[in-house]
């Protein structure tokens, strides 16, 4: 059998090395969401982009759409700001701006779970991180029942009380 010493000292050392491992585990993992959290920020922000961008794109088509109702219009000497062509020029504007309203909401919503996706990955972080300490410290308590075990108790009290008679 080894020499209680060494024995301690072994399983102390490894015991340290397992906790310190499991705690810088526990940040890594940390620092793995926390950037999942920025990447989930950064695509929702694309997203809601490109969704603006339909929604310029929309307005664009209203435009143009309005465009060509005047042109017709005058092309065939009716006044554009009157009857069917003013009709129509209200019906496309109506069904534009509907379009246009979705694209704008369809944005909103995507910057909302973009951000709520952020949290998610930063609690997760954060929960990892709190694990990797639990079993850190888990691992230090067993290494201090372990030396115990090895070395036993000792002989003699650590502080020796002198009673005068």
């Amino acid at each position: 059998m080894a020499d209680p010493v060494t024995a301690t000292a072994i399983a102390v050392g490894t015991g340290l090395i397992s906790a310190k491992s499991q705690y810088d585990t526990g940040k890594i993992q940390q620092r793995m969401y926390n950037q999942k959290a920025r990447q989930a920020l950064l695509r929702s922000d694309q997203e809601a982009l490109n969704e603006k961008r339909k929604g310029v794109q929309v307005l664009e088509k209203i435009a143009a759409t309005q465009a060509a109702i005047n042109a017709r219009a005058g092309a065939g000497a009716i006044d554009p700001y009157s009857g069917t062509p003013q009709g129509l020029r209200v019906f496309a504007t109506a069904e534009g701006m509907q379009d246009f309203q979705i694209t704008r909401d369809n944005a909103s919503l995507i910057e909302q779970i973009g951000i709520l996706q952020s949290i998610d990955n930063k609690q997760a972080g954060a929960m990892a991180a709190y694990q990797g300490r639990i079993a850190a410290l888990t691992t230090l308590g067993q290494t201090a029942f372990a030396a115990y075990q090895i070395s036993g108790p000792t002989k003699e009290p650590i502080n020796k009380l002198e009673y005068a008679p």
